[in-house]
């Protein structure tokens, strides 16, 4: 080991503060109690939010199958391109 790798205050690269770390999930993971109430009832709302958007995305997926297919098929190609080994 070098005299400048020993006497620098910053650790080396790969290797982190322990105790930041713990620190940090400590912070993080901490959990509160939650004060919040959810009415059983609002079941039917969520549903009629949710539902004609879902019905939305289906649909869109299942009228533009085959030109998401056909651009499928050339981003997979343009990355096999760019990626490729071969000189």
């Amino acid at each position: 080991m070098r005299i400048d790798q020993k006497l620098s205050p910053y650790p080396a690269r790969g290797h982190r503060n322990p105790v930041l770390l713990v620190l940090l999930l400590m912070g993080v993971l901490d959990p509160d109690p939650a004060a919040a109430y959810i009415d059983p009832n609002i079941g039917g709302q969520i549903y009629q939010i949710f539902y004609p958007i879902f019905a939305l995305v289906a649909g869109v997926l299942v009228f533009m199958r085959e030109q998401l297919k056909i651009m499928a098929e050339k981003v997979i190609s343009a990355f096999r391109r760019m990626f490729r080994n071969d000189p």
